[in-house]
Parts: C-alpha cells; structure tokens; sequence
C-alpha cells in the first residue's frame, strides 16, 4: 500500500505561467486589481487537475512511502523522470539506502515500477516499517492539451466567481481525459 507523497523541497513551481492565465483572463498586464486572485485560482487549477488525472503537472522531488516491496510494481505517482534513493529500516532496526545495483527502474509514460536485477533479492524489513522512496516526478514540459484545459478552467473561473455553472467544464473533461491514469 502506498501513502500519499509528501513534496521535498520548495513548493514547485505552477505548471501554468502566471502572465499566461492573466492574458486568458483578459486582463491587461497593467492592472493588477485581481493578480491575487488569479494567482489563487491558477493553483486551484493545478490542484483540480493534478486530482482529476492522477498525475503531477510540474517538476518536483517527493518522498514515497509504502508496506512492501510487492509495492514496486506500479509506483503510486507519475510521471517519474528518477528514482533517486529507495531507503527502508532493516530487521535490526538501522535505516539503509539500497544500492542502485540491486534494483532498476522502469520509466515508461505514466505506469512507472521498479524490479530487482537478475539473481538478486530484496533485504528484509523490520517488521511494521515502511519503505521509502525518493524521486523526482512531473512533466518537464506540459502537454498541450492539459495547458489548455487548464487555461480554460482558470478562465471560467475567474469569470464565474460565484460558482455559476459555465460552459467550460465540457471541454476541460475531453482535454484531460486522455492523461487520466486508472487505477
């Protein structure tokens, strides 16, 4: 079972330039009565579809943590650009980083793992203790068409304040449905 990462660092940067959203706002760069608000709303955006895909939109180091190393098999966040340490508490209780000569990763699209190499096993976890992954995850470009969608969310909400419903919301699902991950 994996549990929710946790982002190291720095928050990461908006997938989304805020200059980009103010301009689809049509708001002129001059005027900056509603920057805060546009700021705000460009990172519920972020969220809403970062939630709605399953993916992570911007670059970003976290930590991962789960029971076993059956776990490997899908890793619980994409995209993964890096795995760059697996750690875990071994059964006498000091915590080890596992050599990357035990272990591969496999970084295909969004369906990342990470397996043993030939003829190798995993070390044995004390008992009630989680494994700890740390990687680097998130687009180092957006796709177009989460851009877009994303644009067009911020957008309708900058113009419907109150939550009325608006015409966007069709076009942001046929956007983002494609960078969806199913569990």
């Amino acid at each position: 079972m994996w549990y929710p990462p946790v982002t190291v660092g720095d928050k990461p940067a908006s997938a989304i330039a805020f200059d980009v959203a103010k301009r689809q706002c049509r708001e002129l760069p001059e005027n900056t009565e509603f920057d805060d608000d546009i700021k705000r709303i460009v990172a519920a955006a972020q969220d809403h579809a970062e939630r709605y895909c399953g993916q992570f939109f911007s670059p970003r180091t976290v930590k991962m943590e789960c029971d076993s190393f059956d776990d490997f098999r899908r890793l619980d966040v994409a995209p993964v650009r890096n795995v760059v340490t697996v750690s875990y508490v071994d059964t006498a209780g000091a915590e080890q980083t596992l050599p990357q000569s035990l272990y591969m990763s496999r970084l295909f699209g969004l369906e990342a793992s990470i397996f043993l190499r030939t003829g190798r096993v995993w070390p044995q976890i004390q008992p009630d203790s989680r494994i700890t992954v740390t990687a680097d995850i998130g687009y180092d470009e957006l796709p177009d068409s989460v851009a877009h969608a994303m644009l067009l969310w911020i957008a309708a909400a900058f113009i419907n304040p109150d939550n009325q419903p608006a015409g966007g919301e069709t076009a942001f699902d046929d956007l983002m449905v494609n960078h969806r991950r199913y569990g």
